[in-house]
Parts: C-alpha cells; structure tokens; sequence
C-alpha cells in the first residue's frame, strides 16, 4: 500500500471509512455518503480517480476500476439538479465538488455542531 505521506495533511488510508458518520443526507449508502464528505472537505481542488479509491475505499494505487465513477453518477442523482453543478468532472483530472459545504439546498451534514 502507498505511504500516507501521498494523502494531503491530516488524511491517512482509511481515515475516511474509519470515521463515524451518523447524520448523512437520507438515501444515501456510507460510501456516497465518505465520498461526498471527501468532496465537500477539499471544496474547490480536484481530486483524482487514484486518490478518491484510496482515501474512500482503502484501494492500492493503480487499480483499474469504474467505481468512482460509478458513485459519482448515483450521487449527482440522488442530490438533484445541485449535485451537477455542485461535483464538477475536471477532463483527465478527477472530480471537484464547488460551492459551500453549507448551503440551504445541500446542509451541511458533516459539519461540527455548534456549541451553545
């Protein structure tokens, strides 16, 4: 398996499927859901094919697998007319996710709790 060293800063291999998600948008699996947690974290930076496998599946670098792409589909589905605009193709590159995490038509379901 590829060092952590490969992730960004503060994301080792399987972080993301080792996190407690309790609260994601209704009819979504736990894999859209570590996906479109992933996407909505580094809003606005593409993200390949290789580092969405690895950080959301746990798959070795170089794996030949439509898998993202696959969910990518399901999850603009499921999130409507927003989830096209909001998760961008990037030709070549792999996926972006753009706008706010917290916007009134996605909430922001991953975001800390308020503290009163």
């Amino acid at each position: 398996m590829a060092s952590s060293s490969v992730l960004p800063p503060g994301l080792s291999h399987h972080v993301v499927d080792q996190a407690r998600i309790t609260d994601w948008p209704p009819g979504l699996t736990r894999k859209e859901a570590l996906l479109l947690e992933v996407l909505r974290k580094h809003s606005g930076q593409c993200l390949s094919r290789d580092y969405l496998l690895r950080t959301v599946w746990g798959y070795r670098e170089g794996v030949k697998t439509r898998t993202v792409d696959v969910h990518i589909q399901r999850l603009r589905r499921k999130l409507g007319p927003d989830g096209l605009r909001r998760i961008q193709t990037i030709f070549r590159g792999g996926y972006a996710w753009f706008g706010s995490g917290g916007s009134r038509d996605i909430p922001d379901f991953f975001a800390p709790a308020a503290v009163a």
